[in-house]
């Protein structure tokens, strides 16, 4: 996952490249040796509520960190809904930039024990003709030549399966093929981000500039 963990998302104000004809004949499509089952394709207008759940619920690990860090009275003053404003930044961009969203897609909802039965996940949604349970959104920047992962998350039922990977190597061959020379993504240095830093290295994110946001309690006025 990429992206702060709330706040107001800021995309470009226009779109820089709109690949989702050509370059996405050449690269969506499914991976059947390594994720049977599970394909990558743009996504719709109305896949949007569906991967706003997918946020809020990935992100909620990471929020409840975050709240481990700060104590509760700091985390309170700057994350309170932190859910409306990362659901929000999910909304904008796909209004705003919906060609630069990939979704991944299931034949089939992942199965759960309930009372040691199989039982289909209540955390999936059927939407069409699959199972949405990852995206990924970026941005092209043509000027600078530099391609950016956003926002992205997997459903937690899902977690652990490659599907990240999969989402990651689609953007990056989106990358390549409008030209980009450099491609980019943020995440945190907590322990909540540790997967997504995984995830990132193991697709070739290897080259790296730490930073840390400090913060102090002032009290109240």
């Amino acid at each position: 996952m990429s992206g702060m963990p709330d706040g107001n998302a800021k995309l470009p104000s226009t779109p820089l490249n709109d690949d989702r004809g050509e370059v996405s004949e050449v690269i969506e499509g499914r991976r059947p040796d390594e994720l049977p089952g599970i394909s990558v394709r743009p996504a719709r207008a109305e896949d949007c509520a569906r991967c706003q759940e997918i946020a809020v619920a990935a992100w909620a690990p990471i929020l409840a960190s975050y709240r481990e860090m700060l104590g509760d009275s700091m985390f309170e003053h700057m994350h309170s809904g932190w859910q409306a404003r990362k659901a929000g930044q999910i909304a904008a961009a796909f209004e705003q930039r919906l060609g630069w969203i990939l979704v991944a897609c299931a034949d089939m909802v992942a199965p759960t024990l309930v009372h040691g039965q199989q039982s289909r996940s209540s955390t999936a949604h059927e939407h069409g003709d699959c199972t949405i349970v990852g995206f990924v959104t970026y941005r092209l920047d043509e000027q600078a030549r530099v391609g950016e992962i956003g926002n992205n998350a997997v459903d937690p039922a899902w977690q652990g399966r490659g599907i990240a990977t999969a989402l990651y190597e689609q953007v990056l061959a989106r990358f390549r093929a409008a030209g980009m020379r450099v491609a980019k993504v943020s995440t945190g240095l907590d322990v909540g981000h540790a997967p997504a830093r995984a995830a990132y290295r193991k697709v070739g994110f290897t080259a790296e500039v730490p930073s840390v946001t400090l913060y102090q309690e002032l009290g109240k006025p």
